[in-house]
């Protein structure tokens, strides 16, 4: 027990700080990157689709070769379609565009001999020529980047103070911005640029050259417009579960067991996995075998260098592992900014779903999307652009006639309901037992949603409580189907949990819009005692981190309601999920009584 709540502990320190400074961020929002055989990838029916999930985001793809085929001629026509497409119909999406460098004039650094016995342009292409623009119009892959030509390349390279390490990606990125920037929020650069099919990982294998491209690029965005948010290329989850294990071992922080139950999770080695990502599979015997392997495991530069050195200003990573394990990747990232001495970073997912398991139901792809998207959002990765192809790794939202399986329901509950509405109201509770995420539309408190389920797959008997001034609007399972909740005692409900997760949607009641604070105390007099703010321990005025932190450790059992009695606002000898709502209420609105 004391683990568990040291670890939420240091999920709550991590993560709220994050919500409270920059809350507009934590704000719950989704995004697709999602295709069907029914239609082209990228195109405006694929687009509507995604737009009829309930979508506020989608991922677009700009290779810099489509959009300027020769030094200083631009052409914008094709990401001026992918725009529009996002953009028109009801409900409006935005777009994040992710920038590829691509092949062509800026990559003409190898010969069209070598590049085709390398297998990046077709022969066989008719209209290819013994000429360094064959691969300009025929890659085999146009999404694979070369490094630019004119990119610094030398150990001991300093940037120009102009353009950063490379002139023409300068110039390039700074036309795109100059001609979108009021149509932009996060730009990222590449693509899993520690994966050969993405990036030239056989010139750069521990993406130093990657860094100054990103750096590159960042310098160009913000010279434009500074708010817009540079985003690095995301790494994938499993190699990044092998980086942060060997970093747990090494450290000392956690033992070898916790190692090894966190490998299984997060690395896709598991037997039941219908596609395993393919790699150094690590030895899962035994906690020492994985550990003896893990220390003389080499292949970590891209992650270390990419938290010491990456000059961006959002943290991306790719997902397809367990709902249980996402949060070791957030605080992973969060650590090291507080170690290399950073701003903590916000973090998004820009690729998150499910790994297809053997002899699983379309349901249980739609109830394992469900809880990964809910741990998602819980942890403030507002942005949740997941990635869904016929046929592909992850969990299929449609068919390949483009017709809706039950993970399409799934999303558009989340997306329809969280979606722009709510944010995180508190790091996910996690027992051994049960998962709950709570969140709450934070501008007027007007409503507060409790997601909850079973996190061994049994079936548990959970209390719901009613947060007061709050009446139940609906209590519906994944699929969006109507639960029972049983009246217990005031203000609680008892319903049957499994891994099916439940989601429970308390309203304001009827009359003045209730806030998660206290209510309006009578004028106090000299005798009167002054109005408690919910979570202010010290009595202060303010509800600090520290104080949230052990509100919720009160809350668990962990520590007596002496240290922090202003934490039970009704005084009933016990903290509740209302409370600590309350308590992150006065945190972000202050301790005004209103």
């Amino acid at each position: 027990m004391r683990r568990a709540v040291r670890r939420l502990a240091l999920v709550a320190l991590l993560v709220l700080p994050a919500a409270l400074h920059a809350h507009s961020l934590a704000v719950a929002r989704f995004g697709m990157l999602g295709n069907s055989e029914a239609w082209p990838w990228m195109s405006a029916a694929s687009f509507n689709a995604q737009r009829a999930l309930g979508n506020q985001f989608a991922r677009i793809d700009i290779v810099w070769n489509d959009l300027q085929r020769a030094d200083g001629s631009f052409d914008f026509t094709v990401a001026d379609r992918r725009f529009a497409d996002v953009e028109r119909g009801q409900p409006s999406m935005r777009a994040i565009p992710t920038i590829y460098v691509g092949r062509g004039w800026m990559t003409c650094t190898l010969d069209c001999d070598e590049l085709f016995r390398g297998g990046t342009c077709e022969p066989q292409a008719t209209e290819c020529r013994p000429q360094c623009g064959c691969c300009q119009r025929c890659p085999q892959n146009p999404s694979a980047s070369a490094i630019p030509e004119d990119l610094a390349t030398a150990a001991d390279a300093e940037p120009d103070p102009a353009f950063g390490y490379s002139r023409s990606y300068y110039e390039f990125v700074r036309a795109f911005v100059e001609r979108y920037r009021e149509r932009l929020e996060y730009v990222v650069i590449e693509n899993e640029a520690n994966n050969g099919v993405y990036w030239d990982i056989g010139r750069d294998p521990d993406n130093l050259l990657y860094l100054r491209l990103l750096a590159t690029a960042t310098k160009a965005a913000h010279d434009v417009q500074p708010n817009i948010r540079v985003v690095d290329s995301g790494l994938v989850s499993t190699f990044l579960g092998l980086c942060i294990a060997k970093h747990w071992i090494e450290s000392g922080n956690h033992t070898a067991q916790e190692t090894y139950d966190m490998v299984r999770e997060l690395t896709s080695y598991v037997p039941n996995a219908v596609d395993p990502v393919p790699g150094p599979a690590p030895p899962l015997d035994s906690p020492a075998q994985l550990e003896a392997f893990l220390r003389g495991y080499e292949d970590c530069g891209p992650l270390y260098n990419l938290a010491a050195q990456a000059p961006s200003d959002v943290w991306n990573f790719h997902y397809y592992e367990s709902p249980r394990t996402v949060r070791v990747i957030t605080d992973y990232f969060r650590e090291m900014d507080l170690e290399f001495g950073r701003p903590v970073r916000h973090v998004i997912t820009n690729e998150l779903s499910c790994r297809p398991q053997r002899g699983a139901t379309l349901e249980d792809e739609a109830r394992c999307l469900f809880q990964q998207e809910v741990a998602a959002q819980s942890l403030g990765l507002s942005l949740a652009v997941w990635y869904s192809v016929w046929g592909h790794t992850g969990t299929n939202v449609w068919d390949a006639d483009g017709s809706e399986r039950p993970a399409a329901r799934s999303h558009r509950l989340l997306a329809t309901t969280l979606g722009g509405r709510y944010a995180a109201a508190l790091p996910p509770a996690v027992t051994s037992e049960l998962v709950r995420s709570y969140f709450i539309e934070p501008n007027t408190g007007s409503s507060v949603i409790e997601i909850v389920w079973s996190n061994d797959d049994a079936a548990h008997e959970a209390i719901i409580e009613q947060p007061e001034g709050y009446a139940l609007n609906a209590a519906v399972d994944y699929l969006g189907r109507p639960v029972t909740l049983v009246p217990a005692a005031p203000r609680r409900f008892v319903a049957t949990v499994s891994a099916d997760p439940i989601l429970v949607r308390w309203d304001a009641a009827l009359g003045p819009t209730p806030t998660p604070t206290l209510s309006r105390s009578p004028t106090p007099t000299p005798t009167e005692t002054p109005p408690v703010c919910a979570g202010d321990c010290d009595g202060d005025g303010t509800v600090r981190v520290d104080e949230l932190v052990r509100a919720v450790a009160i809350a668990l059992g962990a520590q007596p309601l002496q240290t922090c009695r202003a934490a039970d606002a009704d005084a009933d000898g016990s903290v509740s999920i209302g409370e600590l709502v309350r308590a992150v209420g006065r945190a972000l609105e202050g301790c005004a009584v209103r």
